[in-house]
């Protein structure tokens, strides 16, 4: 989550963990290896809008980013990201509904341009997730 969010590994976190996992024998191992000032283990009481959250597992990971990045530019970082892949992803499109290109294009070129198109469209979903978490 660190580098979805461009947290310095040097800054420490506060981590909430909600898990049927007893962690608590190993919170000192993963206080030092994740940088974590504090590691609480249960939901967070309230859902600010500086906590984001993953699925590890069976396991919840909601870290907070209050004080450790600025939301406004990380949100405007994330929009743009979005807008460029979005462009790309119409490209490709493009080359698909082409039929004269489909028509003509060996089928490796047509499965390449197709899992380019994947890949895309799954890198979007993944910036949607982010951009919406941030907001």
């Amino acid at each position: 989550m660190r580098s979805l969010y461009n947290v310095a590994n040097k800054k420490r976190i506060s981590v909430h963990l909600e898990s049927s996992v007893d962690f608590l024998a190993h919170e000192k191992i993963l206080k030092i290896l994740a940088k974590v000032e504090s590691l609480i283990f249960t939901a967070p009481d309230e859902k600010r809008k500086s906590f984001v959250s993953s699925v590890v597992g069976n396991t919840q990971v909601h870290v907070d980013l209050e004080g450790l990045v600025d939301l406004e530019k990380e949100r405007a970082r994330i929009k743009k990201e979005l807008e460029s892949v979005n462009v790309y992803l119409g490209s490709i499109e493009k080359k698909l509904v082409n039929k004269e290109f489909v028509k003509k294009a060996p089928e490796h070129v047509i499965s390449a341009i197709k899992e380019k198109q994947q890949d895309a469209a799954q890198k979007r979903a993944a910036l949607e997730k982010q951009y919406n978490a941030l907001s």
